[in-house]
């Protein structure tokens, strides 16, 4: 495969990652609407915006998928915002139990 074809295939598995997101984002949204308690999805489009931008780092960049200083810093720190809103959605949904 050539390498345009490979960034392609690397940017769509990012967009289908965060549609994923958006997802966990509407979840949220109705959580909130319904049970009347702040879930925060309006934060998931900053990991979505993260995500999509290490994937056309990496897509347009031409190098392998790990090494970019910038993709990687985007990836990890979409990674740590999106782990704190995934705990804190599900901490609100199961009323602070574990």
């Amino acid at each position: 495969m050539s390498s345009t074809v490979t960034g392609v295939l690397h940017l769509l598995s990012w967009v289908l990652f965060c549609v994923i997101l958006l997802f966990l984002a509407l979840i949220g949204r109705f959580y909130e609407r319904k049970a009347y308690e702040r879930t925060l999805y309006k934060l998931y489009i900053l990991p979505i915006f993260l995500y999509l931008s290490a994937g056309v780092v990496y897509a347009f960049g031409g190098d392998d998928f790990v090494g970019d200083l910038w993709g990687d810093a985007l990836l990890t720190l979409a990674g740590l915002i999106t782990i704190g809103l995934v705990e804190y959605l599900f901490t609100t949904m199961m009323g602070g139990r574990r």
